[in-house]
């Protein structure tokens, strides 16, 4: 499902993280036209529930994800741990994500993000890349389908 088909969409999405990124870490990324092979050593994300069901990921290399978390954490220099760098790409995903869900048709919450080392997009996931520092970053949306309310699931089960 590619819910960002619309370019008012996409640009709105690019604005959003360029706006995120500049706020939260005082950096500036480049929308990247030409996606290249991800290279993704954090992953972090955060799921969408309700009328909406989906998830939405960040994936960078390990020296964005330091360099991010250095930002994110003033003072700490080489003294950072694994799940500072996490933290901090963590943040980022819950920003990022909980902007986004604005832009999703139908109601949604969103979950507290998490790591999620060996999510990857797939053939279905509408996907950003951006340069930033020289690195690549890769976003991605993944859509699940929309709720089962209550009474549908009922007539499903009673159907059976």
């Amino acid at each position: 499902m590619t819910i960002f088909a619309d370019p008012t969409y996409l640009r709105e999405a690019i604005v959003l993280v360029d706006e995120v990124l500049l706020t939260m870490f005082g950096l500036t990324a480049e929308h990247a036209q030409q996606p290249a092979t991800p290279q993704m050593d954090y992953v972090c994300g955060v799921d969408y529930y309700g009328e909406w069901r989906g998830s939405f990921h960040i994936g960078v290399p390990a020296a964005l994800a330091s360099e991010l978390a250095t930002r994110f954490i003033p003072g700490a220099g080489s003294g950072l741990k694994p799940d500072d760098i996490q933290d901090a790409l963590g943040e980022l995903a819950n920003l990022i994500g909980g902007n986004l869900k604005a832009l999703l048709p139908g109601s949604a919450h969103v979950t507290t993000p998490i790591a999620k080392p060996s999510a990857r997009p797939s053939q279905s996931s509408w996907l950003l890349q951006f340069h930033c520092l020289g690195q690549p970053m890769w976003m991605w949306l993944d859509y699940a389908g929309k709720s089962v309310g209550v009474e549908e699931l009922d007539e499903c089960t009673n159907a059976a």
